[in-house]
């Protein structure tokens, strides 16, 4: 990963050797993740991520997914009317019924995307 990032001066860096150093220097580790994800969008790093083999996902946020045309092709996020605020239109994101497998489905993606940043986080450290 570190040359996925343009820091291949990381690798062999005694600060990442072994899990102590890495715990000790955890906060350095973070400026570099940082510093190199404040220059590129969620899909890129995404992207550069998988590219060197990473698993990656990029989380969306609330108007990302209410802008997703996934979502809206399936009729997931659709207007409604809400007389008591007044609004001649709101978005409501629903489904048919309530669907436990798409649920059960939508955590594993979140947990899936923590583990991915986890793993990304050690693979740094450890090149």
């Amino acid at each position: 990963m570190p040359d996925a990032i343009d820091r291949a001066d990381l690798i062999g860096d005694p600060r990442f050797d072994d899990e102590d150093e890495r715990i000790e220097h955890c906060e350095e580790a973070a400026n570099v993740i940082t510093e190199w994800t404040k220059r590129h969008t969620k899909s890129e790093a995404m992207q550069t991520f998988g590219e060197a083999g990473v698993l990656a996902g990029a989380t969306l946020g609330a108007t990302e997914l209410l802008d997703d045309h996934h979502l809206a092709a399936r009729e997931m996020v659709v207007n409604v009317e809400d007389p008591v605020r007044d609004h001649s239109e709101s978005f409501s994101i629903q489904t048919q019924e309530p669907n436990l497998e798409v649920l059960n489905l939508l955590v594993a993606v979140l947990l899936l995307a923590i583990v991915c940043l986890v793993v990304a986080w050690k693979i740094l450290v450890t090149r």
